[in-house]
């Protein structure tokens, strides 16, 4: 009995002061730290991430005529590579052709922006935005959308617009419920919503 350790008394492992299971977490704390310089710093987001996710934020405002404010931005603070926002009006309401039939008399653009906004007093009114990221790598993420807007007694009429409505009715929401952010659909690079 003399070479077993009585139970409970069993030797610990020290190097020094410290205990050897203590110093493993330790070293490899350290390891992950050095490895995943992104969790110390905080970047720009990736491209496609939901921190770059585009929106239409849709405002209103009442006077003498119905003014309709949309604004392009990024659901977090994002800078973008290129924002557009296209006006076309007048539409016939509720618009049947889709995308097709729509012209669009001012553009407002901006590069490197983390905004873009319009105004119009012409309702109903199409509404064509895109935004574009780019990462600190290069990639890209590309988002689209096309919108009818149309002001119907204390109402925002919104209907997103395809290549076919057959059958899509506007969704209603009460003006006092604005601003509402519309998300852009991610789309791949090139294409279309």
């Amino acid at each position: 009995m003399s070479g077993r350790p009585r139970r409970g008394t069993e030797p610990e492992l020290r190097v020094g002061p410290f205990q050897w299971p203590l110093v493993g977490v330790t070293a490899l704390l350290l390891l992950l730290l050095l490895l995943t310089p992104s969790l110390l710093a905080p970047g720009s987001p990736v491209a496609g991430s939901p921190e770059t996710q585009a929106v239409l934020v849709v405002y209103h405002e009442s006077g003498a005529m119905d003014l309709l404010q949309v604004i392009l931005q990024g659901a977090s603070p994002t800078q973008y590579t290129n924002l557009s926002i296209a006006i076309s009006h007048p539409i016939a309401w509720p618009p049947t052709n889709g995308r097709s039939g729509l012209t669009y008399g001012r553009w407002v653009n901006a590069t490197d922006e983390v905004f873009v906004t319009a105004v119009d007093a012409q309702l109903p009114v199409a509404v064509n935005v895109s935004a574009v990221y780019s990462d600190p790598t290069g990639a890209k993420a590309y988002y689209n959308g096309l919108y009818a807007f149309n002001i119907i007694g204390s109402n925002l009429l919104i209907l997103t617009l395809s290549s076919s409505l057959a059958g899509e009715a506007p969704s209603s929401l009460p003006l006092s419920e604005l601003p509402q952010p519309l998300p852009l659909a991610l789309v791949p690079a090139g294409g279309v919503a």
